[in-house]
């Protein structure tokens, strides 16, 4: 598993590099790491609607963070002129959050066949 999460994830991999073996052990690295996965498995089972509002929030704050990063230096460098995608808070896809959530709910609360 952890050979997979290295694959798939670049920032994990310089979080890997940069502290171990450093700052910590191998053993040490994956523990503290899988320690944090099964946690937020557990905060989105018992309560996935306040993580996912929290986790989206904290989404939309990065990309507009990164959005205003790039509109400064895309703009000098393209010249374009294109339009900027709008981020509506609580919109995903053009489909509202509170109707992900609540489908979400209904798929969770149905009993299994």
């Amino acid at each position: 598993m952890a050979n997979a999460a290295l694959q798939g994830d670049d920032a994990l991999r310089a979080l890997r590099f940069k502290l171990v073996p450093g700052r910590l052990s191998e053993e040490e690295f994956w523990r503290s790491y899988f320690w944090h996965v099964a946690n937020v498995k557990c905060e989105l089972l018992h309560d996935w609607r306040t993580a996912n509002t929290m986790r989206r929030e904290a989404a939309m704050e990065d990309d507009m963070a990164l959005s205003a990063v790039d509109d400064g230096s895309a703009g000098a460098t393209t010249g374009s002129g294109a339009a900027l995608d709008v981020v509506v808070p609580g919109a995903v896809d053009g489909v509202c959050a509170d109707d992900l959530d609540d489908e979400f709910e209904r798929l969770v609360a149905s009993p299994s066949p």
